[in-house]
């Protein structure tokens, strides 16, 4: 008899793994077909909605995102001179002075990175945001002007709140900080 009960234990747990392993595979199947259903938004579609203050923000954002982009690699041809300066033919003096030379010219770099950077950043956080402001002013305004049948169709109310604040952060990073940082 005891064979017989731990041969059923052990179909039971087989049963409830099987059974799981289906709830598992359902729920991976729904969001599949949730995910792919949404259709994808151009980035011109979003860089549209901004109002053209916001539009040169981005802009000169993205502006100075590739100039930052273009300077960093630079400090890369500066240490071979440096490197170059440790040779037997220079003397202790000459070394010194090319690579006090380089340094100063490096600093001038990493001054300039630093400030391509805050105005990158700034410039794209400033638009993005002003951008997620007034997309959710509109998709409010939608959602208030539908027919109140369609809050009775409505599955979640209470996530329409959330919804909204998700989706608009994710294309306020898409805007912003995200495509400054490609």
């Amino acid at each position: 008899m005891e064979e017989t009960n731990i041969n059923d234990n052990s179909t039971a747990g087989e049963d409830r793994s099987k059974i799981l392993c289906r709830q598992v595979e359902s729920k991976v199947e729904i969001e599949g077909q949730a995910s792919s259903a949404a259709p994808m938004v151009s980035f011109s579609k979003l860089i549209s909605l901004a109002s053209g203050v916001d539009k040169c923000k981005l802009y000169f954002g993205y502006l100075f995102a590739i100039i930052t982009g273009a300077v960093l690699p630079m400090f890369f041809f500066f240490l071979g001179p440096i490197f170059d300066s440790f040779s037997l033919e220079t003397t202790p003096d000459e070394a010194a002075d090319k690579i006090r030379t380089v340094c100063i010219i490096m600093f001038g770099l990493a001054l300039g990175i630093v400030v391509t950077t805050f105005f990158q950043n700034w410039l794209l956080m400033s638009a993005s945001a002003n951008v997620a402001a007034d997309l959710k002013t509109r998709y409010l305004q939608s959602i208030l002007n539908q027919d109140n049948q369609w809050f009775d169709t409505c599955k979640d109310q209470n996530a329409l709140a959330s919804k909204i604040g998700k989706e608009i952060d994710l294309i306020q990073k898409g805007i912003g900080q995200k495509q400054g940082g490609i």
